[in-house]
């Protein structure tokens, strides 16, 4: 499979393998990042468990900052050694707006498959994204103030 190839594969209505492989890093670095088929099954559940229902609620698009990364990838975005990106149940959502980081923080809190949910951030600047991530156990773990290194 290649990077063009995954723009048609449908996860759900509103998301498609694309959205979590492409990587400008990964690109730029040369690194494969093309999911197995445990992993293409991990990102579907995220998508229609999670992401799917959040967007229709939301009722405006969800757009993915870091889907799945390898481990290569995860090592260079400087990803923790046990992600969840890896095994393809984590994303990160693009904040345009307060208000809108605001309405999704609390439409993914009610998740009952939610897993992990931060509001992440960075020391150096003021960037901010959403992490949510799925499990089969979900432990609901939510920190609306969590620091990325």
């Amino acid at each position: 499979m290649t990077l063009n190839q995954t723009k048609a594969i449908r996860l759900s209505e509103h998301f498609t393998l694309y959205e979590f492989v492409h990587s400008e890093t990964g690109e730029r670095m040369g690194i494969n990042n093309m999911p197995d088929k445990t992993q293409i099954k991990n990102l579907t559940l995220l998508c229609r468990e999670i992401l799917e229902p959040a967007r229709m609620e939301l009722g405006e698009p969800v757009k993915i900052s870091s889907g799945l990364r390898c481990r290569g990838l995860n090592q260079a975005v400087g990803g923790v050694r046990n992600s969840q990106h890896i095994t393809g149940c984590a994303a990160d959502i693009r904040i345009r707006t307060w208000r809108y980081r605001k309405r999704i923080f609390d439409i993914l809190a009610k998740n009952p498959h939610m897993d992990q949910l931060l509001m992440e951030h960075t020391k150096k600047s003021n960037v901010f994204w959403v992490h949510v991530s799925r499990s089969d156990n979900p432990r609901h773990l939510i920190d609306k103030d969590y620091e990325a290194n």
